[in-house]
């Protein structure tokens, strides 16, 4: 992105990049459920159950999304 750039483009680039961030966001999410679920047992508290199951394909979704915005941002920033 260019110095002092305004517009559509540089919001949507900007934006790609928010959306890369959320895989690894959400695979954090993962982790620090699993851990509260293993670190319950034996009880098996419903609500980090959910959580780690919501956050697992999400994780996935915006990985396949940030890899495709690796190749999608390149190709933005030519002019």
């Amino acid at each position: 992105m260019r110095a002092g750039e305004i517009g559509p483009r540089a919001a949507a680039r900007r934006g790609l990049a928010c959306i890369v961030l959320l895989g690894p966001g959400f695979d954090f999410a993962e982790n620090i459920a699993a851990t509260l679920i293993m670190a319950s047992l034996p009880a098996r508290p419903l609500a980090w159950r959910i959580a780690a199951s919501v956050a697992t394909p999400l994780k996935w979704a915006f990985v396949i999304v940030g890899i495709g915005g690796a190749v999608i941002l390149p190709a933005a920033a030519t002019p």
